[in-house]
């Protein structure tokens, strides 16, 4: 069965023809690419797929995660320079991956997004350090914007779910293609999920503001 699902992942159009839950999707990517050193890094909330793979994690528990201290703290706990999984959720998904570069290299990357806007609408939530979602359809990125950062990051987009993105450093596919890869249109799927309408009607910016936004809050040392 896992050999049969890999070649569904390279040959067929994934949004149209079968949908995997995320364990499945993140097994899968790993039949192709590899792992190195089982290897987790989970940001904001701890996710049940990376249990599911059995690999080992770190999380950051009560600690304050910000895009601005995120690559300090992962030096604070010791992580790996190269680890094989990276995932983000929460209301500001888009800019704690932002704040992940050198000499940090997740291989893979799972992050939420924000699967009430549509697959060709760029829009970011504005940055604010200590949110988290309120349940509103305000948060986090779209498909496009986040498709962007990937791309920024050296990044192939091979899958989406009705919440989750999932992300491949380009070098580790090579000549391997999967399906609708780097297609933000066709592999959107809207999400089932209802959520509140956000009365205050809170407005996003667009991926290049995105990139620029600062944090008011000061860090203690």
């Amino acid at each position: 069965m896992t050999k049969l699902l890999s070649l569904f992942l390279f040959f067929l159009p994934l949004s149209a023809t079968i949908n995997l839950s995320d364990d499945q999707t993140l097994k899968q990517i790993f039949d192709v690419v590899g792992t190195t050193n089982s290897f987790a890094v989970e940001v904001i909330e701890k996710e049940p797929l990376v249990e599911e793979l059995g690999f080992g994690s770190l999380s950051f528990g009560k600690e304050m995660v910000m895009k601005e201290n995120i690559k300090e703290l992962l030096m604070k706990h010791h992580a790996p320079k190269i680890f094989d999984l990276l995932s983000v959720n929460g209301y500001n998904a888009f800019y704690l991956w932002l704040g992940i570069d050198e000499p940090f290299a997740p291989r893979v990357v799972v992050i939420d997004f924000n699967p009430t806007i549509s697959a060709n609408r760029d829009r970011v939530a504005i940055y604010k350090p200590l949110h988290r979602n309120d349940g509103t359809s305000y948060f986090g990125a779209s498909i496009l914007s986040l498709y962007k950062l990937g791309e920024l990051k050296g990044y192939t987009l091979v899958y989406a779910t009705e919440s989750k993105l999932f992300f491949v450093q380009n070098q580790l596919l090579g000549k391997k293609k999967f399906k609708n890869q780097n297609d933000p249109t066709k592999l959107y799927r809207r999400s089932d999920k209802k959520y509140k309408l956000d009365v205050l009607a809170r407005s996003y910016i667009t991926y290049n503001q995105a990139l620029k936004q600062r944090s008011t809050i000061r860090i203690e040392k």
